[in-house]
């Protein structure tokens, strides 16, 4: 029972002891003057000296609909009364074009015989091919 009091006991002291260095840290800035640059520079030279590292950031994958969600999606779509709305929906979600880059294809940018679409100026304005699935 004793080690148990202890050891949780070790874990509060311990971050009282990483508050106080904080609050020392502090004071030894704010007296000395620095600006946002020095700060930075005191900052790094603590991390370096403690060996921290920042957390990583975990990735979160993106949110992609199920099947059934993308049928229901596509019959609405298809409901449509603007024939334009649903060819640019369909594009959007079959070539993943960026809107800006489906508002600048023009008719002579489609080629129907091989299934291809030119975009121009897609992002970091480069040219790209993109192909149709039939």
């Amino acid at each position: 029972m004793a080690t148990s009091k202890n050891t949780s006991n070790f874990g509060s002291q311990n971050g009282k002891a990483k508050s106080q260095v904080v609050a020392q840290i502090v004071r030894i800035v704010r007296k000395a003057g620095l600006n946002y640059q020095g700060w930075r520079y005191v900052a790094k030279k603590v991390r370096q000296a403690c060996e921290l590292r920042p957390a990583k950031k975990g990735r979160r994958l993106p949110k992609v609909l199920t099947a059934e969600e993308f049928r229901r999606f596509y019959q609405i779509v298809d409901r449509a009364e603007d024939v334009q709305h649903s060819l640019m929906l369909r594009l959007v979600f079959f070539t993943a074009v960026r809107v800006s880059e489906l508002c600048k294809i023009e008719v002579a940018d489609v080629d129907l015989e091989n299934c291809q679409i030119f975009i121009s100026q897609g992002k970091g304005s480069v040219d790209l091919l993109d192909f149709i699935g039939r």
